[in-house]
């Protein structure tokens, strides 16, 4: 088969109908939704309204223009082969701007001072590795939560030549990522997008994904895709939502493309190949452990809660059986205030609803711990000031929701306590990752979690987070203290 390569779409030029079929077959996936889909569909025809069966698999060889995205180009080229297919491609790209090596050393230095893993990983995405069929200046960088991505992504405009656009789905890292630029390289202004602003940079903007999506086809949006010749995407496993695929579909002249993760391939719903299409796939992983070694994270443990409960007759749907087993569970409720009494403060409590956290919140203020809830309601101000607070002693927990998920550094951090459950590994290891900082006097974290057993919904959910935190070769241990049935 004969591919023209491009920036954000390969096209297939020639093709016999066999391999038509391969490429078809290759780049899909299982759709977890597609029995919700088809109950949908009956229900529907039930009602009169005759709609076509649908896909059981995600499929990203759009056939009818005969593409596919860039990102995948590596796969194809592995996977060809041993299909017994050959590829042959014409490159239609911009020349790969790539850095040297005395440009990369120089990063060592002060002030930069960027560690071998760093340095290790910016060569892989920028140089690449020499594994057979990469595509060098595309794909992912797996660095766990305190590796220092926010100084990557700002190297990364500092060795790309053109505009750098580095995108965010929280606001509120643009300061912290423009300070960085203007301390560390201060080539003009870092450019904001976002929070009501349109201020590109002249080298290096800092850009909302909601922003950038909300400005699909107007002429701001179009020229600076013009004179975008790079993409770095903060935490690219949100990559599979229409928004970002659609705004890297726009940004056409973009030749670099770079992801930066601590958890990019671990979606249970196996979407994660859409953001290896949007950026390549993963290029350089650092793993934890590594970096606990090496000083750089506080060495994690994870102690497991055990909670044995079934739901109460009637509760059917997932949402009735989290309301009755985690919101307002007092036998589960009790597990967590005996953890968050045991753990070492500071500390954050991770809870899934509002309600849920405004009572948690209460609870551990009648116990006589000093406590603070913040949801996604917050101001940016308001949250500011409760990790102040909580960073200065003056609280000892701060309740939250998933807005404290990501781009929330709180070195101080001692202890985090999962009381959200969940089946998200993801969530599990962003949440983990906020105490993982180290400090002068920190070198060690506790992770408190709730293994829940009884109902199928929650234990399944319980494994799945275990799995995420052996995956990250966290030690686990099942906690073995006394658990009241009402704490």
């Amino acid at each position: 088969m004969l591919l023209a390569v491009q920036n954000v779409w390969t096209r297939v030029q020639q093709a016999t109908q066999a391999e038509l079929d391969w490429l078809w077959s290759y780049l899909s996936f299982d759709d977890v939704d597609h029995a919700r889909r088809e109950r949908a569909r009956a229900k529907a025809q039930a009602a009169g309204v005759p709609l076509a069966p649908t896909d059981d698999r995600i499929r990203l060889l759009r056939l009818t223009q005969r593409v596919f995205p860039t990102g995948l180009l590596p796969l194809v080229r592995q996977g060809a082969p041993k299909a017994g297919w050959t590829v042959d491609e014409v490159d239609t790209r911009p020349p790969l701007p790539r850095a040297t090596t005395s440009q990369l050393d120089d990063l060592a230095l002060q002030p930069w001072g960027l560690r071998d893993y760093q340095l290790a990983s910016l060569r892989a995405a920028l140089q690449g590795t020499g594994r057979p069929g990469e595509d060098p200046g595309r794909g992912i960088l797996w660095v766990p939560t305190g590796g220092g991505k926010g100084r990557l992504a700002v190297a990364l405009g500092a060795l790309i030549p053109g505009h750098v656009l580095f995108c965010v789905h929280r606001s509120h890292l643009a300061a912290d990522i423009g300070g960085r630029w203007s301390e560390l390289v201060g080539d003009g202004p870092a450019g904001t997008i976002g929070d009501g602003r349109w201020s590109p940079g002249p080298r290096f903007t800092v850009a909302s994904l909601q922003t950038l999506y909300s400005r699909l086809g107007t002429p701001e949006l179009a020229e600076l895709a013009d004179r975008t010749t790079a993409v770095v995407v903060d935490e690219c496993h949100v990559l599979p939502a229409d928004t970002f695929t659609k705004v890297a579909q726009a940004l056409t002249k973009a030749r670099v493309r770079i992801g930066l993760s601590g958890t990019p391939l671990a979606r249970g719903d196996k979407r994660s190949l859409i953001a290896v299409g949007a950026l390549g796939p993963v290029v350089y992983r650092v793993r934890a452990q590594e970096l606990v070694t090496a000083g750089v994270l506080a060495r994690p443990t994870v102690r497991l809660v055990p909670c044995y409960q079934r739901a109460p007759r009637g509760a059917n749907t997932w949402a009735e059986v989290y309301r009755a087993l985690v919101t307002d569970s007092a036998h589960r409720g009790g597990a967590v205030l005996a953890a968050v009494v045991r753990a070492e403060a500071p500390g954050i409590v991770y809870v899934q609803s509002i309600s849920h956290g405004a009572k948690l919140a209460r609870d551990l203020q009648a116990r006589g711990l000093s406590a603070e809830f913040v949801s996604g309601k917050a101001s940016l101000d308001q949250r500011q000031r409760a990790v102040r607070r909580l960073t200065t002693g003056v609280l000892d927990w701060v309740v939250a929701t998933t807005v404290f998920n990501e781009g929330v550094d709180i070195p101080a951090l001692r202890s985090v306590v999962i009381a959200a459950g969940g089946k998200s590994g993801i969530a599990a290891i962003q949440r983990a990752g906020r105490a993982l900082r180290v400090t002068g006097t920190k070198t060690e974290a506790t992770i408190w979690d709730i293994a829940d057993r009884g109902d199928r919904w929650l234990e399944r959910h319980a494994k799945e987070r275990l799995a995420a935190y052996q995956r990250e070769e966290y030690p686990v241990v099942m906690d073995q203290g006394v658990w009241p049935e009402h704490a």
